[in-house]
């Protein structure tokens, strides 16, 4: 399990740090210095972010895996009672908090970022998605109804 986990969290990080590396400006350092409500959101962002992939990380490592390595039930406990993409969206949110703290609004910045979650959300829907459905067939269709892509929302009753 543990070891599931840090290996998903160290390509993640390798990918934040390499966005991180492209978006921030040559004079601002890892953590940017300056002040205000920006800052605020922005770290506000990376810690909601965090907390998220962090928790979508561990619920996807504790499950029990069948020969092929894959979760050998459909995950629907923990925050994927409320999106079905808990590891992408807190990645998501960390990069928009980074933008935030970088200040990165240049055109070129928001065309990689927009990019990226083009990206993301392709490989979701094209490859993963269907994989799952293949995987688990109408207890993945009625996982779906119920429980959306990227937008988190509560469980009905």
């Amino acid at each position: 399990m543990l070891a599931d986990f840090l290996a998903r969290t160290a390509v993640w990080l390798v990918a934040l740090a390499l966005w991180i590396s492209l978006h921030k400006s040559g004079d601002t350092g890892i953590f940017p210095t300056w002040a205000g409500v920006s800052s605020l959101v922005g770290c506000a962002f990376v810690l909601a972010g965090s907390g998220l992939y962090t928790a979508g990380a561990l619920a996807l490592a504790r499950a029990k895996r069948d020969a092929s390595g894959a979760p050998g039930q459909l995950l629907t406990s923990g925050p994927y009672r409320f999106v079905r993409n808990p590891v992408y969206l807190g990645m998501i949110v960390i990069v928009v908090g980074l933008s935030v703290l970088y200040r990165s609004w240049q055109p070129p910045a928001l065309a990689r970022t927009a990019l990226l979650f083009t990206l993301a959300h392709l490989a979701v829907v094209f490859l993963e998605e269907p994989a799952i459905r293949k995987r688990f067939g109408a207890a993945y269709d009625d996982y779906c109804r119920r429980v959306p892509r990227w937008m988190p929302k509560r469980p009905s009753a």
